[in-house]
């Protein structure tokens, strides 16, 4: 992975999975594809600069939603989320401003 955007945008996609499984107990029609790709792409990350252990642990509690589903593990979904969410509020997008930054100009 060469930059931050491979790990940021399945990220994406495996919050927007479980927080409408959270939120509204839905399951996405493609709900294991999304967290078996964002697996895939954390594994690649940990060969990469961008690895750290919690993108490392994240891919394997993915894979233990996959195994168990999302019905059966709620309190892996909730842990999952949360940590989804730390990993992407550190996540720097190259060319997207924050809301901390003095200049909102998109690159």
């Amino acid at each position: 992975m060469s930059d931050t955007t491979d790990v940021a945008a399945p990220l994406i996609d495996v919050r927007d999975v479980l927080e409408t499984f959270r939120g509204h107990r839905i399951l996405t029609e493609d709900w294991a594809a999304v967290l078996s790709t964002a697996a895939r792409s954390l594994d690649q990350a940990s060969t990469d600069v961008v690895a750290t252990p919690a993108v490392t642990h994240l891919a394997a509690q993915l894979r233990t939603l996959l195994a168990n589903g999302l019905q059966a593990d709620t309190e892996t979904v909730d842990r999952v989320a949360d940590e989804t969410q730390r990993i992407l509020s550190r996540t720097r997008v190259p060319g997207i401003p924050r809301p901390e930054d003095e200049h909102w100009e998109f690159a």
